[in-house]
C-alpha cells in the first residue's frame, strides 16, 4: 500500500498587519466612503515536496510578508486599473494626486497614497496582489525552487480586513 502525503505551513503573526484607507468603486455612481481598515494577512503553502525536511523555513518567510505589509502600512490605496476612476497630478497642488470618480472628487498627497495595478480594492484583490507579490519575491530564492518544480504546491494567502471577515487567494506554484 502506497501513501501520498501533503505539507502544509501556516504563518500569521502580529507583525503582518497593514492599515490603510479604501474605497470600492461599484460603478460611476456608486462607491464607498473613503474608509480604513486594520489589516491582517495570513499564509498558507503547500507541497508534496519537502526541501531539508521542511515546506519552507519560516525565517525564510516572515521578513518577506512584513516587507510586503509594511509596503501598504498607512496608505490610501488606489486602483489604477479601475475605469471608473480618474488619477492625475492636481493642477493647483503637484504634490497631490486629483482623483474623479462620477460626481466625487479628492485631492490626496502623493506620498500617502499607493496606487496600485488592480481594478478595485478590495480584500480579495488584496490578497491576490500579496499573493502574485509574495511568488516574484519566492522565486528568485534557491531555497524555494522545489515549490516551482513541484507542480502540487500552492499558496494560499487570506487577508483580513475586520475581525472574521476576510478573503483568500490561492495560487499553483509553477515555474
Amino acid at each position: 500500500m502506497s501513501t501520498k502525503c501533503r505539507y502544509q505551513i501556516c504563518l500569521y503573526k502580529e507583525s503582518f498587519h497593514f492599515s490603510s484607507a479604501h474605497f470600492v468603486i461599484y460603478s460611476k455612481e456608486r462607491r464607498e466612503l473613503l474608509h480604513g481598515h486594520n489589516y491582517a494577512v495570513r499564509l498558507k503553502l503547500s507541497t508534496n515536496t519537502l526541501e531539508q525536511d521542511m515546506v519552507l523555513d519560516f525565517d525564510d518567510l516572515k521578513p518577506l510578508i512584513k516587507q510586503l505589509c509594511s509596503s501598504l502600512d498607512h496608505k490610501t490605496l488606489l486602483p489604477t486599473y479601475n475605469r471608473e476612476l480618474s488619477i492625475v497630478e492636481d493642477p493647483l497642488y503637484a504634490a497631490n494626486f486629483l482623483l474623479k470618480v462620477g460626481e466625487s472628487s479628492f485631492s490626496l498627497p502623493k506620498h500617502d497614497t499607493l496606487l496600485l495595478p488592480l481594478p478595485n480594492i478590495t480584500a480579495e484583490r488584496l490578497a491576490a496582489y500579496i499573493g502574485e507579490e509574495l511568488i516574484k519575491l519566492l522565486s528568485k530564492m534557491s531555497v524555494a525552487a522545489h515549490l516551482f518544480a513541484n507542480s502540487e504546491s500552492s499558496l494560499a494567502i487570506e487577508v483580513e480586513e475586520s475581525l472574521g471577515q476576510s478573503a483568500t487567494a490561492t495560487f499553483q506554484l509553477t515555474s
